[in-house]
């Protein structure tokens, strides 16, 4: 649909580099998704997108990044073995859930704090919000 990139750009992206994961089908919150829907949301996402890339797809960021404990079993039953949500925090790779910092607007400065851990503190703050139950 328009704003989203067409199997042939990601294919071309692909060729040059980019390694794609799962996003879910429709990119809408699963917190906000009937559990009923979750199987075609994961599963036949990940199937599809395997199937396109020609690699499998372990791994997905959640939309918005919101999750649930249900959410979370779901994700890892449909086969994916590592979950992302955008909030920002230091990684620690026993968590079920890994921060995904999103630097893109950062100045340089700002980059290298959140290298070195500046954002470190707010993953406590940022986890709530993004946590539902």
């Amino acid at each position: 649909k328009p704003g989203y990139l067409t199997w042939t750009e990601i294919l071309h992206l692909q060729e040059l580099g980019f390694h794609f994961q799962g996003h879910t089908w429709t990119h809408r919150p699963l917190t906000n998704v009937p559990d009923h829907e979750w199987n075609h949301e994961l599963r036949d996402s990940r199937k599809d997108l395997s199937l396109q890339l020609g690699y499998s797809v372990d791994s997905l960021c959640f939309p918005c990044g919101y999750f649930s404990p249900a959410v979370v079993q779901a994700a890892f039953s449909a086969g994916y073995r590592y979950l992302f949500a955008s909030y920002p925090g230091c990684v620690d790779i026993s968590d079920p859930i890994l921060p995904r910092n999103l630097v893109q607007f950062s100045s340089v400065s700002e980059f290298k704090n959140i290298l070195h851990g500046a954002l470190c503190p707010l993953k406590g703050h940022y986890l709530k919000q993004h946590l539902k139950s």
